[in-house]
């Protein structure tokens, strides 16, 4: 009778133990699916964020100079955050920004250019300040201010975000 009740025993310990080791599985397996859920969330938020920045000048027809300037210093400090070259240009597989606008310069008038471009010492190819200067009012307009609208806005279908934005001056 001593025996069969430690055997009785026994058997309960392993039953409560194979709940307890059932019960934590399950517990981990859901908090891992939520945990990959969140990250997934938050990774598609942070797309949606970075995005947004660029596509608020979508179907614009308003946009200065200045803001020109702008789109193309936040997509410089994108491109240097991740390292990408000007190899990188138009690659919708990187995370690389291009933003091309047709501006005057004092050597060439309304020309395409890529105003994300950098030198080998890693500053624009073109000067900024005088695209401001040559492109903010247009003495041949009554010095009236120029004015770009944007003409596309592509983002990768690859990496769901935007990597190329295109200004043409309307005036």
């Amino acid at each position: 009778m001593e025996n069969a009740s430690k055997a009785l025993l026994i058997a309960a310990a392993v039953l409560l133990g194979v709940m307890i080791i059932s019960i934590g599985a399950f517990l981990i397996f859901t908090f891992g699916g939520y945990a990959a859920e969140v990250e997934i969330e938050r990774a598609e938020a942070e797309i949606s964020a970075f995005n947004a920045k660029f596509l608020k000048y979508e179907g614009a027809d308003n946009i200065t100079i200045h803001q020109i300037i702008t789109l193309a210093n936040m997509a410089i400090e994108n491109n240097k955050q991740y390292e990408l070259t000007n190899a990188n240009a138009g690659d919708e597989s990187t995370y690389y920004v291009q933003v091309i606008a047709n501006v005057k310069t004092k050597t060439s008038s309304n020309r395409k250019t890529n105003l994300t471009l950098l030198n080998a010492s890693g500053n624009p190819m073109v000067d900024f300040n005088e695209i401001i200067e040559e492109n903010s009012y247009d003495i041949e307009l009554e010095n009236r201010q120029v004015l770009y609208r944007c003409k596309s806005i592509k983002i990768s279908p690859i990496t769901r975000r935007v990597y190329s934005i295109e200004l043409e001056r309307i005036r």
